[in-house]
C-alpha cells in the first residue's frame, strides 16, 4: 500500500538495531536500544512556516535522525512507521489558543455559576494544551534557538527566567483566585492569546535548522 502523508508530515521507517556491540557482544532483542535513525518513505507536499509556503527539504531514500519521542507511531500491513510533522511554532500556537480556550472557559464557568463536567472539560482542554505544546517544547526551543556566539550565556538567562515566572505564577495564582476566580482564569486566557500572536510574529521555526543557520537567521533579522 502506498502512502501519502497530507502537508508538511513525513513518514519515516526505523532503521533496524544493532545486534552486537562494537566489541563483538551479542544482544538479545529486548536489551537492544531502538535506533533514532529511520529512512524516509514518504513525503508530503509541503506546508506553511513563517506565513511563507515551503517546500520540503528531503526526499524519499534520504537517511535522517529523529528526535526520540517524536511523531506518531503507526502500524501498516505488518510494519512500523513513523509519522512527523515538521515545526515547532504551529504548535506553540496551537497549545496557546487551546489553553486560552480552557482557562476562558473556566472563568466563563465561574462568572455564570456552572459546574460539573463543562468545568472539569475545560480545566482537561488546558493542561491537555500546555501538555502538548509549552511543557515540553519550550526547553527544545531554548536549546535551538540562540546562536553560537551567545549560545551558552541566554540559555542559561532563559532557563532562569522560566523557574522565575514558574514561581510567580505559582505563588500568586492562589492570591487571585481568592479575590477573583473570573479574573485568575480571564487574565491567563488573555496572557495565552498575547503568546499565540507574539510566536506566530517574532518566533523563528527552529526545527531542521542547524546553529549556524540560526546565527545567520538572526544576523539578518538584525540587518533589516
Amino acid at each position: 500500500m502506498k502512502l501519502a502523508p497530507l502537508g508538511d508530515r513525513v513518514v519515516l521507517k526505523q532503521l533496524e538495531a544493532e545486534e552486537t556491540t562494537k566489541s563483538g557482544i551479542v544482544l538479545p532483542g529486548n536489551a537492544q536500544e531502538k535506533p533514532q535513525q529511520a529512512e524516509i518513505i514518504a513525503v508530503g507536499p509541503g506546508g506553511i512556516v513563517d506565513g511563507k509556503e515551503v517546500e520540503m527539504q528531503v526526499a524519499v531514500g534520504d537517511k535522517v535522525i529523529y528526535s526520540k519521542y517524536a511523531g506518531t507511531e503507526v502500524k501498516l500491513d505488518g510494519e512500523e512507521f513513523i509519522v512527523v510533522k515538521l515545526g515547532r511554532k504551529p504548535l506553540l500556537i496551537i497549545g496557546s489558543i487551546g489553553m486560552a480556550i480552557g482557562a476562558l472557559g473556566t472563568a466563563a464557568c465561574d462568572e455564570f455559576h456552572v459546574s460539573g463536567m463543562i468545568a472539569v472539560l475545560c480545566i482537561i482542554v488546558y493542561s491537555a494544551a500546555f501538555m502538548m505544546s509549552w511543557g515540553p517544547i519550550t526547553w527544545v526551543l531554548i536549546a535551538e534557538i540562540f546562536p553560537n556566539t551567545i549560545r551558552g550565556k541566554a540559555v542559561a538567562i532563559a532557563v532562569a527566567f522560566q523557574w522565575i515566572f514558574n514561581y510567580l505564577v505559582s505563588s500568586t495564582f492562589p492570591a487571585m483566585y481568592e479575590v477573583s476566580p473570573f479574573f485568575a482564569y480571564s487574565l491567563y486566557g488573555a496572557i495565552c492569546l498575547i503568546a499565540a500572536f507574539f510566536v506566530w510574529k517574532w518566533v523563528p521555526e527552529t526545527k531542521g535548522k542547524t546553529l549556524e543557520e540560526m546565527n545567520q537567521l538572526w544576523l539578518s533579522r538584525k540587518g533589516k
